[in-house]
């Protein structure tokens, strides 16, 4: 069971994201993404690229989330 944290920022226009294990220093933040899909999709690639689980917890603006559904609802649905 890991803890990870993802943090977005909009920045020109533009949404950039990091994801990282919490225990980690926190990496610089990815290349920009096109849109709100392309976020989505850059979520789900991170996910799978930490092999995250459902035992895992991602954070997200201080909100820890186990389930993949709703963590990409709240990526979805946040203001940027």
């Amino acid at each position: 069971m890991a803890t990870y944290k993802l943090e977005i920022k909009k920045e020109f226009g533009q949404l950039h994201l990091r994801m990282y294990a919490s225990a980690d220093a926190s990496p610089a933040f990815a290349g920009p993404v096109k849109d709100l899909n392309g976020l989505i999709e850059a979520v789900n690639s991170s996910l799978d690229e930490r092999k995250v689980t459902a035992a895992d917890t991602v954070v997200f603006r201080q909100i820890g989330y186990n389930d993949r559904a709703d963590l990409r609802e709240a990526v979805r649905t946040a203001t940027y």
